[in-house]
């Protein structure tokens, strides 16, 4: 830590007290706050949508160090266990609409996974206002001091990103069976 932990916690209160003024409209979108421990804010998204139940789609640790000098960082996590999670362990790519712009003129708009990196690798939530993204080599040109006052890196602000593009769109879950032998019913051999 290189900023002063006791103003950094003050900032982290501040944002786990506006969430906790609107715990039941988060509630209602599927958003639990689990535990707030300074630095790190632990969040299950449950999808609220699918029949006939919600179901819990993933986790997330917000951690709030050095805050605001840093954004915060943002950690896909299991829901249960808190084990990191690696890109293909998500539900979805959690993809958005982004405008297309060919020489100066608006062409269309795109999908862009909101979530980047490798299957295999622990991915990261490509936003303004999130450390990983801040600290990509292919953005060192978007400096968080452009954000920094704008709400980019706010509990709020990130919590409803992530809702948006990886909750509210969920309407149903793929399940894939896959049958196993695991041994035989032997009958009596033939006389």
């Amino acid at each position: 830590m290189f900023v002063d932990p006791k103003i950094s916690r003050v900032k982290f209160e501040r944002e786990v007290t506006q969430f906790r003024e609107h715990v039941d409209i988060y509630h209602r979108r599927g958003v639990w706050l689990m535990d707030a421990t300074f630095p790190n804010v632990f969040v299950v998204l449950v999808a609220v949508h699918p029949k006939p139940f919600p179901m819990v789609a993933f986790g997330v640790v917000v951690n709030f160090e050095n805050y605001d000098v840093e954004p915060p960082s943002v950690q896909f996590v299991h829901p249960l266990t808190r084990a990191p999670l690696k890109k293909h362990e998500l539900p979805h790519r959690m993809q958005r609409a982004t405008p297309v712009v060919q020489n100066g003129q608006f062409v269309g708009m795109q999908a862009q996974d909101l979530v980047q990196g490798w299957d295999e690798a622990m991915p990261f939530v490509c936003l303004q206002g999130v450390r990983e993204y801040h600290k990509h080599p292919a953005h060192t040109g978007d400096s968080w001091w452009l954000y920094r006052k704008t709400g980019h890196g706010r509990l709020s602000n990130l919590l409803e990103i992530l809702a948006t593009y990886g909750i509210d769109s969920v309407r149903a879950a793929a399940v894939q069976l896959m049958p196993q032998i695991t041994g035989f019913a032997i009958a009596q051999p033939p006389s």
